[in-house]
């Protein structure tokens, strides 16, 4: 049996300085996971990125708001001369479900006969919500590798029964039994060559410079073939913000160490890849990434050519030393630039300790902070920062407090990415403020997500501060930079 595996396409809006913030195409951890334990089990597999594949074509949704990716008769055409048996598609961010729930309409439409499954975090947080626009014949809940394998067996033998972390559909409603444990990610391989080489033999990514404001530090001069880092699940924190948590546990559970070293050398000789970006949430969070940096440094004593960096943003906690007196890791500023490190981004979201309680700021002024990104520009290296405005209940001298702090760092920064709070299904700000009795209606919501709510667009009634609307709009426009 084959399953075609379908990166949907994403969406971007228009900043403030009339630049479109798109995403690159990066290889995706969904596809590497999935297919690689769909081939570890004797499954063929093929993989369509409409993102890579359609990078440049862009489907205006309202006024600064876009898709990008290859058009549904497209993708359609594909998975005809796939000659798939089985059709998977990714739900990752619940700003995109309609880009996924178009594209699965009419591929469903099409063919009718063919088990389409569904998965990731937004499927894993709201599976209903995708029962409601498309006839999905399973919708996997969480760790996608086991549940994958046990569906496909299942289809073989011509029946999709209920089984844990799976959700089904049926005339008396959806059900889905309680989810599994957790699985143990050590024991899988990843997909690498299904997922780098496209069916004619050709490289998929190759990333290349575009004017875009994300990740912009991270854009290579020249096109260059890239890969991601993904050696973790799992994050401790559960931020009221965040819904990750939710999927992947607070536990950090890591990739076998042997494998991740292994890959790299691999993708480094084979395929000539010399840069690579984290995507793990909680990096320098569990002690082997010390030992993959370490890694790293050593291999790159022979192939200087080789980087990584970490645009998902480290915590700043991590860069001053607890029982140290909260004094400047400066070593650990060194192992990044050993390790081939040319720009550091720090996520702070905010200094004010009421909202931000992974940062001791009594412990960790905003003098440290400095100290930090002038450490860090003394290496030669680029500083980025990552802030967040939109809390609720937050007033306007709290605001304030953020952007006279963004003042004081400009002349230490490169760049700074600063965006408003986004409410996503399954964290405790939207439980706390989205559904029917509450300031935000839930069917308001997903209207918000058909007309372009996401990371830069805030509807003037998704507004929980205590600032009016108006103002807060002028006060955080055009903050956001980054240096030539």
């Amino acid at each position: 049996m084959k399953a075609v595996f379908i990166i949907p396409n994403r969406n971007f809006v228009i900043d403030n300085n009339g630049r479109k913030a798109k995403q690159p195409a990066r290889v995706p951890a969904s596809a590497l996971s999935v297919i690689g334990a769909l081939e570890a089990n004797g499954f063929e597999t093929e993989l369509i990125d409409t993102v890579d594949e359609g990078f440049d074509n862009e489907i205006e949704v309202s006024r600064d708001f876009y898709q990008f990716g290859m058009r549904d008769e497209d993708v359609i055409e594909k998975i005809a001369r796939s000659n798939a048996d089985v059709i998977m598609c990714t739900s990752m961010f619940t700003s995109e479900q309609a880009c996924v729930d178009t594209l699965c309409k009419n591929i469903k439409n099409e063919f009718p006969e063919k088990p389409l499954i569904l998965g990731g975090l937004h499927a894993t947080l709201r599976p209903e919500w995708h029962f409601e626009k498309v006839h999905y014949d399973a919708i996997v809940l969480g760790d996608g590798e086991e549940i994958v394998v046990d569906l496909m067996k299942r289809i073989e033998m011509k029946t999709i029964q209920s089984t844990k972390n799976v959700a089904v559909k049926t005339d008396t409603g959806i059900y889905f039994e309680k989810r599994r444990p957790h699985i143990d990610i050590s024991k899988w391989d990843w997909g690498i060559d299904t997922v780098l080489i496209k069916p004619d033999g050709s490289f998929r990514y190759i990333e290349k410079r575009h004017d875009s404001p994300i990740d912009s530090l991270y854009r290579p001069e020249k096109p260059s073939k890239s890969f991601i880092l993904l050696n973790s699940r799992g994050c401790p924190f559960s931020c009221d913000y965040c819904g990750s948590t939710d999927k992947d546990g607070k536990r950090i559970r890591y990739r076998n160490f042997q494998k991740i070293i292994s890959e790299v050398s691999y993708l480094y000789e084979k395929y000539g890849i010399r840069n690579f970006h984290n995507q793990a949430d909680a990096f320098l969070l569990h002690q082997k990434d010390w030992e993959f940096l370490k890694f790293i440094t050593e291999y790159r004593k022979t192939n200087p050519d080789l980087s990584i960096d970490n645009p998902n943003a480290f915590f700043l906690y991590l860069f001053f030393d607890k029982m140290n007196g909260y004094s400047l890791r400066t070593d650990l500023v060194d192992l990044l630039y050993d390790a081939g490190f040319s720009a550091i981004t720090i996520a702070i979201e905010t200094f004010s300790q009421r909202f931000n309680q992974k940062i001791n700021f009594r412990k960790i002024p905003p003098e440290k902070v400095i100290d930090l990104l002038a450490y860090i520009r003394s290496k030669g290296m680029m500083t980025d920062v990552y802030m967040m405005y939109g809390f609720p209940g937050q007033t306007e001298d709290e605001l304030k407090e953020d952007l006279n702090m963004i003042d004081k760092m400009r002349d230490y920064l490169d760049s700074l990415f600063y965006r408003s709070l986004l409410l996503f299904p399954g964290t405790t700000y939207y439980e706390l403020y989205v559904g029917e009795k509450k300031k935000i209606k839930e069917i308001d919501y997903k209207a918000a997500l058909n007309n372009g709510y996401c990371f830069g667009h805030m509807p003037k009634n998704f507004n929980l501060t205590q600032i009016p609307y108006d103002r807060l709009t002028s006060l955080t426009k055009n903050i956001s930079f980054v240096d030539p």
